[in-house]
C-alpha cells in the first residue's frame, strides 16, 4: 500500500466530514470501506483518530450507532 500524501488526507477526511454532517449511512459506509482498503494500519488509525475529533458530539455517535 503507497503513504497518500497530506492533500489526499485532507480531501479524504472532508469528504467523510461531509457524508457524515449530512447523515448519509450509504456514503459514509463506502468511503470508510475504501480507506480501509486504500491505507496501511497505522495511516487509517491516524486518519479515523484526527477526523473524529472534528466531528461534533452529536455526529460522534450517529457514527458510532451506525455499526
Amino acid at each position: 500500500m503507497k503513504e497518500l500524501t497530506s492533500r489526499e488526507m485532507v480531501t479524504k477526511s472532508l469528504a467523510l466530514l461531509l457524508a457524515v454532517r449530512c447523515q448519509s449511512e450509504e456514503a459514509v459506509k463506502q468511503l470508510l470501506s475504501r480507506f480501509y482498503h486504500q491505507m496501511s494500519e497505522k495511516q487509517a488509525k491516524t486518519f479515523m483518530n484526527r477526523t473524529i475529533m472534528l466531528l461534533e458530539p452529536k455526529e460522534r455517535d450517529w457514527l458510532r450507532d451506525l455499526y
